[in-house]
């Protein structure tokens, strides 16, 4: 009975003074900042052709770096669609008490789908305003060029479609400072942007294989060690 009342008050003080997480107490500690990334985009960011938690995806690959990345890449997901899903699945990830950066990689699918030029420019805009403003430090991500056949559901042909991709890259470029704290040149890359280098790129010409998304993932991880 004497050694219960012991642990008992013993137990009582701990609770009291800090907060047991798996048998240590943390009390009145300074824990280390950590970089937490979530990385928010259309199938690029998903890892398309690729299971669930593939290793082969850019944020998984990045995992091996940052103690804290979070996959929100969605197959088919547009820019207007990430708006929609801005503030119910990203807002609340942000950490205040850790550097917490958000990946933006979605120009392409507009485009695809049809939305105009300015459009696509103001969506774009408007998502990585909304992330700043939430506190995140904002990396974006340009769109590389796609190879198809025949026309888009927006009714471009290929070279019409990536002569749009390049006008709003080039946007991006001029102007991204006022929303964003990093840009990433996927397209300006050559390996990254040429759609018939099966080396990287996927025999869909869209998505990538497990190289490319390297290739990808080195560029982001820069930015990421710049912030």
């Amino acid at each position: 009975m004497k050694y219960l009342i012991i642990i008992i008050l013993l137990f009582i003080n701990i609770s009291c003074k800090g907060q047991l997480y798996f048998g240590r107490l943390v009390q009145n500690e300074v824990i280390p900042s950590q970089k937490k990334v979530i990385c928010f985009g259309n199938s690029l960011t998903f890892g398309a052709n690729y299971l669930v938690n593939s290793p082969y995806s850019y944020p998984a690959q990045l995992s091996s770096s940052y103690a804290r990345v979070m996959n929100y890449g969605v197959n088919g997901q547009t820019t207007i669609g990430l708006l929609g899903n801005y503030y119910s699945d990203i807002a609340p990830q942000y950490r205040s008490d850790t550097l917490s950066i958000i990946v933006i990689w979605e120009i392409g699918n507009s485009i695809w789908v049809g939305w105009d030029i300015d459009s696509t420019k103001n969506q774009i805009e408007r998502l990585c305003s909304n992330a700043q403003a939430t506190g995140y430090k904002v990396i974006l991500v340009t769109a590389p060029h796609r190879g198809f056949s025949g026309s888009t559901p927006g009714g471009d042909n290929q070279t019409q479609y990536n002569d749009k991709l390049d006008l709003v890259n080039d946007w991006v470029r001029t102007n991204y400072t006022g929303f964003a704290d990093k840009i990433v040149n996927a397209d300006l890359d050559s390996d990254i942007n040429d759609f018939n280098n099966t080396t990287y790129r996927d025999a869909d010409k869209i998505h990538y294989i497990a190289a490319g998304y390297t290739l990808i993932k080195d560029l982001i991880k820069q930015k990421i060690d710049e912030l």
